[in-house]
């Protein structure tokens, strides 16, 4: 059982095939929650005063990883059309308790409905470099707009997320914390993806600072409001701000990765330049435009004089020279396959030159001049189909046909 990161032996294990009771008691002083395990008390796992719900109203939530359930509030689609109630599982506790589903809508309260329309749905973009103070201002525009329920989508969040009996996962690691970190930032993609295809409101609290990252997971969001929000202190701050986040420990870039990003940093176009906008709005929080410019440029030369920046570079002109080959091998596959003659078309119309389909004996390869009874010659490039004896063609006669052509079998010439 856990609470507020608190831990405690509760029940009995369970395990695939269980079925889970949950109920909840007001008729006391205190809110009580009690679970069972295939119809059998566990006994008290939460007492809450009335006095600290205050207004507050409570959902059924379930939270589980890697597995699935089904849920039973008392009514199915089909059994509230037909006005009856879905048989239970187990018996409850108590034959006072009264399934959620049938519960009196008038005394029900409907949570947040879902955002109607995905026009309505909101992206925010956050960009800027590593401790330049994005998720400060993500937790305090959250809580700003609590009523816009923002999924927050970083790296961060999920690690925060992966604790280990309520305490920081970090603290438990053996190896390289970086690998927890990358393995987490990949995962993210998922998430993306996933958020993507949900009408919510989205904040990524990522650094963004690669021009290719920003088009490349805005590009989903197709149809959301998509806005960019940029975080570019002066030099002076961000080296604060760096040295803050370290004697916090909550470093988790390195240094070599930062340089890489500086090298590469590009803001996003303004709106009036692109020629497909990527964003509705473009958004600078401290320094404006021109002089995050300087900044950003100020970081570009740098790092670049540094060395920095070459692994980008390289990626981007290996993936340029692997389209270009294989369009290239796609064009010589096309011009092979429009030089190869048909099947036959040696000394036919025209008297074209013979190409034959590859550089090897194989299937239906002839041997000169050799035809059944006939003198044999060196061996010659395949056809497929084969030169089935020496005759001539259209228009002529040959020692053993006469008349219009002198064709041999299927294939053969």
């Amino acid at each position: 059982m856990a609470h507020m990161r608190t831990f405690e032996e509760y029940g009995e294990k369970f395990e695939k095939g269980d079925v889970i009771g949950a109920f909840i008691d007001f008729t006391q002083d205190e809110i009580n929650v009690t679970f069972t395990k295939n119809g059998e008390d566990q006994g008290d796992a939460f007492q809450i005063s009335k006095t600290d719900l205050d207004t507050k109203d409570l959902f059924p939530h379930i939270m589980a990883k890697n597995v699935k359930f089904e849920v039973n509030f008392g009514v199915t689609k089909e059994a509230e059309e037909e006005k009856k109630e879905k048989a239970s599982w187990k018996d409850a506790l108590d034959a006072d308790y009264i399934k959620v589903g049938a519960v009196e809508e008038a005394t029900r309260v409907r949570g947040s409905p879902r955002i109607a329309s995905r026009d309505m749905c909101e992206m925010i973009m956050m960009i800027g470099l590593p401790a330049s103070g994005k998720t400060t201002w993500v937790d305090k525009h959250v809580g700003e707009n609590a009523e816009k329920q923002y999924n927050v989508i970083s790296t961060t969040t999920m690690i925060n997320k992966m604790t280990v009996n309520g305490e920081p996962r970090k603290k438990h690691y053996k190896g390289k914390w970086e690998q927890v970190v990358q393995k987490a930032t990949r995962s993210l993609q998922e998430m993306l993806r996933a958020a993507s295809q949900r009408r919510r409101n989205v904040i990524i609290d990522q650094t963004n600072v690669y021009p290719n990252a920003q088009k490349r997971k805005a590009r989903p969001f197709e149809g959301f409001q998509r806005r960019s929000v940029v975080v570019v202190p002066t030099d002076e701050t961000y080296k604060e701000r760096c040295q803050a986040q370290e004697a916090a420990g909550c470093k988790d870039i390195p240094d070599e990765a930062i340089m890489e990003m500086k090298a590469n940093f590009t803001l996003p176009e303004e709106e009036s330049d692109a020629l497909v906008p990527i964003f509705v709005e473009t958004t600078f929080v401290e320094l404006d435009r021109t002089a995050a410019n300087e900044v950003v440029e100020l970081y570009n030369k740098v790092a670049k004089e540094k060395g920095y920046g070459k692994k980008h570079e390289e990626r981007g002109m290996q993936k340029h020279e692997k389209k270009k080959n294989k369009k290239q091998e796609e064009m010589n596959t096309k011009k092979f396959r429009g030089v190869v003659v048909k099947r036959g078309n040696f000394g036919a119309r025209g008297s074209g030159p013979f190409v034959n389909r590859g550089n090897m004996p194989g299937r239906g390869n002839f041997h000169g001049n050799m035809m059944r009874g006939g003198p044999g010659g060196p061996p010659a490039p395949f056809v497929r189909g084969g030169m089935m004896g020496n005759m001539n063609m259209r228009g002529t006669s040959g020692p053993w046909m006469g008349g219009r052509g002198g064709m041999g079998p299927r294939g053969g010439i």
